[in-house]
């Protein structure tokens, strides 16, 4: 069984939209989530209540090694052109597209292949 332990990463740097602040979820597991990477929080800036949260993606853990060491997190997050949708761009290169007004979760694109 791997040991390694690791560390969430530095927190990513949040993006404001009206006064609601977008950011990768802390600690999701200690909200329900299963697994700790790839939640992301809408929270509203001046008083720091979430308002809503959505899971970008789903972590299929290997039983034979540690969970910390398979998480996989949000590396960069953008506002698209348009302004109405949030970009999360993980580890992987994977990058999801979150609508604002409905939280809909969708790929964006895949990792390029080489």
């Amino acid at each position: 069984m791997e040991s390694a332990k690791r560390r969430a990463p530095a927190p990513v740097k949040p993006v404001i939209v009206k006064g609601v602040r977008y950011e990768q979820m802390r600690r999701a597991k200690d909200h329900g989530f299963t697994q700790s990477g790839g939640v992301i929080a809408a929270v509203e800036d001046k008083t720091d209540k979430i308002l809503w949260t959505v899971q970008l993606y789903k972590t299929e853990y290997d039983a034979a090694e540690e969970q910390d060491v398979q998480e996989v997190y949000v590396k960069a997050l953008a506002l698209d052109k348009s302004g109405h949708a949030l970009l999360a761009t993980d580890e992987r290169g994977r990058v999801w597209s979150v609508d604002l007004a409905t939280h809909a979760v969708t790929p964006a694109s895949a990792p390029a292949r080489g």
